[in-house]
């Protein structure tokens, strides 16, 4: 309007829990070397966008890719803890067995 003083709007600032959204990208790395190639790819992966859409204060985009990097590091490090598992038992029943027949 005309001779009224121009609207301003204060920006809205980060709120301290959007600055706390997590990349984990360190427990992605670890899963790359437990939880199997691809899946531990794919987790750095989305941790890698959580951290580009932190550093451009799109809080909303970084907390969606946040939760997939979580959700893939979950399942990569179940799988990989199940395959350990699996690979020491598979390695106590053959050497059972291989000294039974010896």
């Amino acid at each position: 309007m005309r001779g009224s003083p121009p609207m301003n709007f204060p920006m809205q600032q980060p709120q301290s829990s959007d600055r706390k959204i997590r990349d984990y990208l360190f427990w992605s790395i670890i899963n790359i070397c437990v939880g199997g190639l691809i899946l531990g790819i794919i987790a750095v992966l989305f941790s890698y966008f959580t951290r580009e859409a932190k550093r451009n204060n799109d809080f909303i985009e970084a907390a969606k890719w946040s939760r997939r990097a979580l959700i893939w590091n979950i399942i990569a490090s179940i799988l990989g803890v199940l395959g350990i598992i699996i690979i020491i038992i598979v390695v106590v029943v053959t050497s059972v067995y291989a000294n039974k027949t010896a």
